[in-house]
């Protein structure tokens, strides 16, 4: 069961808990560690939120990503980030990641 901290502070949502990296290196044999994840979100206004995460580790989750949430209706928000890897920046481990989430409520 993992355990997760969550705070309101001045209308920002902090997000911290342990990562679940401990599993690659028993299932897959590649050794990682323990890590976290952390976040935070603070919105701007109604329709657009700033955000950032960040999992711990070099593996293939340990990525920093800082981006935007954009409620573009009320059944479509838009991401938009960019994310920079824990190891081998210099190599290419980075990338704009985007995606498309729609409520069905």
């Amino acid at each position: 069961m993992k355990r997760r901290l969550v705070l309101r502070a001045a209308l920002a949502l902090l997000v911290a808990a342990p990562s679940g990296a401990r599993a690659q290196e028993t299932i897959f044999n590649v050794p990682s560690g323990d890590g976290g994840q952390f976040g935070i979100e603070q919105p701007v206004n109604s329709r657009l939120t700033l955000a950032a995460d960040w999992y711990t580790g070099h593996h293939a989750l340990g990525y920093v990503t800082p981006g935007v949430i954009v409620k573009l209706t009320s059944r479509i928000t838009w991401y938009g980030s960019y994310q920079i890897g824990n190891g081998a920046v210099a190599n290419g481990n980075h990338q704009f990641l985007t995606e498309l989430g729609w409520n069905f409520n």
